[in-house]
């Protein structure tokens, strides 16, 4: 962040990243104004990292129609289990 500073960029109004650990609180001491948040893919790639691979598929289904919603209440709507 550092560097990107020295390099003149000044302004930044949004850092969409990886969940490398540490980044959010380095994006917070250079640029404190700029929001931040985990890239959807890097997301969706961890919590299908945390379950059995048998039952990926399924969760990867309800995290497309999540992610895919127009609205909170559409993302709690759809599930594709029982």
């Amino acid at each position: 962040m550092r560097e990107l500073w020295q390099r003149g960029l000044r302004r930044v109004l949004l850092f969409i990243t990886d969940g490398l650990p540490g980044m959010e609180e380095a994006i917070r001491r250079v640029y404190p104004l700029a929001q931040w948040q985990v890239c959807v893919v890097h997301r969706v790639r961890s919590s299908l990292a945390q379950v059995r691979s048998r039952d990926r598929a399924l969760l990867a289904q309800d995290l497309k129609g999540i992610y895919g919603a127009r609205s909170r209440v559409e993302a709690l709507v759809t599930r594709s289990v029982p």
